[in-house]
């Protein structure tokens, strides 16, 4: 196979690349078609992938790309325990929805299939897909309380549901079963058994026209140039070492904190991402099982890393080298829960990784352009299940906070009201949420002062409210997700974070009560539920933004006036009392003296990002030259604030008080430098280490 991926032409290699996406992409839209469930047909909370004989992740889908790890875990698993017994045959199946196993919580089931060609495996397809209810003790999954997985959904241990090209009635109905909706569920299976076999079918006329010995060589040289191309990204980036943390707060029982602790290390062209140090896993609810741990990993490397390139799993795990802890919340062990893992610990450390990315890509004067500060660490999801007034049972998760903020980019803003970088979510139309549960929206619309200050501002995030409508009475609840107490999505390079996520049920005639990050409520016919999306991190010192941008942000709605002069010194359509106002604000950044002033020219030195160089053994303000020392932060002047101070909707709730958001200001020109959200009790991380 070695000699032909050499000596296959480069048109025809082409030809077979794009096919492959294509029937990928096809079978994506066709199982997305296919659903019943609004999560699916409207938000595309699922994907494809197909995998090489020896079930590598080659081709994914345009949706959520995590989810190929998903399927790299069920064909590792049947590969390894069921070749014998019950064996892989053409037109066979298997399911699993165990996040030890493969999906990432158990409301993704994954299903793949054997590809067969001149009888034999020559690829896999798969399927994933977010089913709405898959069993619980509680409607919607997620069961806040729970003190393991045996009281979460309990997962579907890996079977083969397709026999023979049949599914299965009675190994469906194990699945369906399980669900309260088993209608949807049952129509949301056949709808990942036709995208599997759409794939098997397009397959099938590629090996059929160019054989399966050159498909098969084709796809080995794909993954290796596409390997061979990571890996040279990698060798032309600076070499350094990088450390970020990120929270997740509340495990749905004790307000705990739970942190991704992340040092990245670039050699060459290694890369090593060591999640070691992260804490011990939760009892439930929170954790990221090693799949998803990998799944997560990979697609903000694609993210940050794989732009001009193509997103192939495989390729990229040849460069990275991932470490972790069993036991923690990157790797727990069973029966620790992992049912809301897609917008816990999974996002948690994503946020970590996109800062350390970030930074490496700052190192780089020529890269520093693809420079993108991360959006919101987790988006809040609600559940709510109860009667419509007909007497009809319904059931959902309302995903409208997928539209967070984005991250700021060097030279732009962030994106407001987007999806998280992670994934291709959508959010429905407010005309098919009221469709399909008895509400109705009193606002959808973007929030104000959500995007992270900076010399770039993160995008915002949107907020909306809405009542009951139509229902046959009160409706039960659940609201899952974290950055509530905290913000999560991190500024960099001297940025802020975006404000918090937030949700508030109003009884009527009553106060709004602020919900923890996992919490349960009811809402009476006459109450209001409200949920606000945080926004995304800024990127530079706030005081370097042009004020004419700040004073459009402020005409758009997008920054209050109090706002525009708090967080960037500028009091609109006045320039003498905003240059007194930012003078101001440095001078109090350095306890009333008089900052230095500021180069025309970088400082000399190996740059580390666009505010630190590195000379001599040491740091320095790329600004103004101050010498910071070998622990840049530990050289510089710190403010901090707590929590409650920094976010009002935050303060009403008690763990707010543990976090501290840590402004960081060069002792010389007083420019903001870094910035850091931690825990009152924890040391300051020390971001960058050159090597």
């Amino acid at each position: 196979m070695t000699t032909a991926a050499r000596t296959i032409d480069p048109v025809t290699l082409e030809i077979i690349r794009h096919r492959l996406t294509v029937i990928n992409e096809e079978a994506a839209l066709t199982m997305a078609r296919a659903s019943g469930s609004p999560i699916v047909n409207e938000a595309y909370d699922c994907n494809t992938v197909l995998l090489t004989a020896g079930g590598e992740a080659f081709v994914i889908g345009p949706f959520i790309p995590a989810h190929a790890a998903a399927v790299e875990g069920l064909v590792a698993f049947v590969r390894a325990h069921y070749a014998d017994d019950p064996g892989i045959r053409p037109g066979d199946m298997f399911a699993t929805n165990d996040p030890y196993v493969a999906a990432i919580h158990q409301h993704d089931l994954a299903v793949a299939a054997p590809i067969f060609a001149d009888g034999r495996v020559v690829m896999w397809s798969g399927s994933v897909l977010h089913h709405i209810d898959v069993g619980s003790p509680v409607p919607g999954g997620v069961t806040v309380g729970a003190r393991s997985i045996y009281e979460e959904s309990i997962p579907l241990a890996p079977i083969r549901i397709v026999e023979d090209g049949r599914l299965r009635p009675d190994l469906e109905r194990e699945f369906t079963i399980r669900s309260r909706f088993p209608g949807a569920a049952s129509l949301d299976l056949r709808a990942q058994v036709s995208a599997n076999l759409v794939q098997l079918d397009r397959v099938g006329e590629l090996c059929a026209r160019y054989g399966a010995d050159l498909v098969e060589s084709a796809v080995a040289t794909l993954l290796d140039a596409a390997a061979t191309r990571f890996r040279r990204r990698l060798e032309a980036l600076p070499d350094g070492r990088w450390r970020a943390i990120s929270f997740c707060e509340h495990d749905g029982v004790e307000d705990a904190v739970y942190a991704a602790r992340l040092t990245m290390t670039k050699r060459g062209g290694e890369l090593e991402l060591d999640f070691t140090e992260s804490s011990d896993q939760a009892p439930a609810t929170v954790n990221v099982a090693l799949p998803a741990t990998r799944g997560y990993c990979m697609t903000t490397i694609c993210v940050y890393l794989g732009y001009g390139s193509p997103w192939i799993p495989a390729a990229v795990w040849r460069s990275v080298r991932l470490r972790t802890r069993s036991g923690s919340l990157v790797d727990p062990v069973w029966p620790a829960g992992c049912a809301t893992a897609s917008n816990g610990g999974a996002l948690t450390l994503r946020t970590a990784l996109a800062s350390c990315l970030s930074s490496l890509l700052d190192a780089d004067e020529d890269e520093s352009a693809f420079v993108m500060a991360p959006g919101i660490g987790s988006v809040e999801i609600q559940s709510v299940s109860g009667v419509r007034d007909t007497g009809e049972p319904f059931g959902a998760w309302l995903v409208d906070s997928s539209a967070v903020g984005g991250g700021a980019r060097e030279g732009l803003d962030g994106i407001s009201t987007c999806t998280t970088p992670h994934a291709q979510l959508l959010i429905p139309n407010v005309e098919v949420n009221e469709l399909y549960n008895p509400i109705l929206y009193r606002w959808r619309r973007e929030w104000c002062d959500s995007g992270g200050p900076g010399e770039f501002r993160g995008g915002v995030g949107g907020e909306h409210s809405y009542v009951l409508h139509h229902a046959g009475g009160a409706v039960a609840s659940s609201v899952f997700g974290h950055s509530v107490e905290q913000a999560g999505a991190a500024g960099l390079g001297g940025g802020e974070p975006g404000l918090p996520n937030a949700a508030a049920h109003i009884p009527e005639g009553g106060q709004p009560r602020y919900l923890d990050p996992l919490d349960r409520l009811e809402i009476a016919i006459g109450d209001t539920f409200a949920m606000y999306y945080g926004g995304g991190g800024g990127l530079g010192d706030p005081l370097d933004r042009e004020p004419a941008a700040v004073e459009a942000d402020v005409r758009d709605g997008l920054v209050s006036e109090r706002a525009a002069r708090e967080s960037y010194g500028v009091v609109p359509e006045d320039a003498a009392a905003t240059a007194a106002l930012r003078a101001q604000i440095r001078r109090d950044r350095l306890g009333g003296r008089e900052p230095a002033p500021v180069n025309g020219t970088p400082a000399p030195g190996r740059r580390l990002s666009r505010n630190l160089v590195a000379r001599d053994g040491t740091i320095a303000c790329r600004h103004c030259g101050t010498d910071l020392g070998a622990d840049a932060k530990a050289g510089m002047v710190l403010q901090e604030q707590a929590a409650a101070q920094a976010w009002p909707k935050t303060a009403t709730l008690g763990g707010a008080n543990r976090f501290v958001l840590r402004r960081f200001h060069c002792p010389g020109c007083a420019t903001q430098l870094e910035t850091e959200v931690n825990l009152r009790s924890e040391p300051h991380v020390r971001s960058v280490e050159p090597l």
